[in-house]
């Protein structure tokens, strides 16, 4: 019989023969020591397809818009370059995304990684605005 440690510092775990039942099963195939893969799957995957029903009203209305061969960037760059720019919760509207994504695309892609000069700007109904500059055009900072 084996002696029981009084505490558990001092104890080492002693070792258990195991053997290939002990193993779990694992995607549905039991463990073996085979190491051969066969080269093709036993059976095929059929690509799973989320109803229409499920998707949200802005991700429709997103999808609806990526039919014509428009990526989300380029349409939020068209929106940026009107006169009147865009608000955050209209470029939310356009493209599905939250808040934070859209914040963060303009600062990383459009400041950043594009150079194009992002003017922020605070209208009348105190709303935040942001379009692009035109060349030539005021502070773009």
């Amino acid at each position: 019989m084996p002696k029981k440690a009084t505490n558990s510092k001092d104890a080492a775990p002693e070792a258990m023969p195991l053997e290939e039942a002990d193993f779990p099963i694992v995607l549905g195939v039991p463990h073996s020591t085979q190491t051969d893969v066969p080269s093709e799957p036993e059976g095929r995957v059929e690509p799973h397809v989320v109803p229409q029903s499920a998707l949200t009203e802005a991700a429709t209305t997103s999808q609806s818009v990526m039919a014509n061969g428009a990526s989300k960037q380029n349409l939020v760059i068209a929106r940026l370059k009107t006169p009147r720019g865009a608000t955050v919760a209209k470029l939310m509207e356009i493209t599905g995304w939250q808040k934070h994504t859209v914040r963060g695309f303009l600062s990383a892609v459009v400041r950043k990684k594009l150079n194009l000069p992002l003017i922020s700007e605070t209208g009348k109904d105190g709303n935040r605005r942001y379009r692009i500059a035109k060349a030539g055009e005021g502070n773009c900072a």
